[in-house]
């Protein structure tokens, strides 16, 4: 019970901390740690369904606007001409992996059809599909440094 009230009060420290900071990077670092806060307090409560759509849907929306932010703030065309050059490289390595490789993908479980898929989603592979959006959240934190 102890640590519920930390997070608690975490919570009212992230939200005026997103509501007081002039950066729209930090706000949005403080709203993300604001939403997995609040997920953890659900998971703890035993609302599993109401945790895992904050971390699906809320960090997954905060996602969306921080690219909105991005595209607005001006990025010096210097730094962003050797970053290109390495982003390209990349994504032309991923392309000749998945095009010349052999990847197979195969559904796990008889999930075949998009209802067998949404149960085992939300059901037997929950665990993953929180550690996916975990993966993402860490990947949005990786683009702002």
């Amino acid at each position: 019970m102890l640590l519920i009230y930390i997070m608690l009060s975490n919570i009212v420290v992230l939200a005026l901390s997103v509501v007081l900071t002039s950066s729209p990077f930090m706000a949005l670092m403080y709203s993300i740690l604001l939403y997995l806060n609040v997920q953890t307090i659900l998971w703890s409560l035993g609302y599993d369904f109401m945790a895992l759509i904050y971390a699906l849907v809320y960090v997954g929306a905060l996602a969306v606007l921080f690219l909105f932010v991005v595209m607005m703030v001006r990025i010096q065309v210097s730094t962003l001409s050797t970053k290109t050059i390495q982003s390209v490289l990349s994504w032309l390595a991923i392309i000749l992996i998945f095009s010349y490789g052999d990847v197979s993908f195969s559904f796990p479980c008889g999930a075949e059809s998009l209802l067998n898929f949404g149960t085992q989603l939300y059901s037997s592979c929950s665990d993953l599909t929180l550690l996916n959006s975990l993966a993402l959240t860490i990947a949005l934190f990786g683009s702002l440094v």
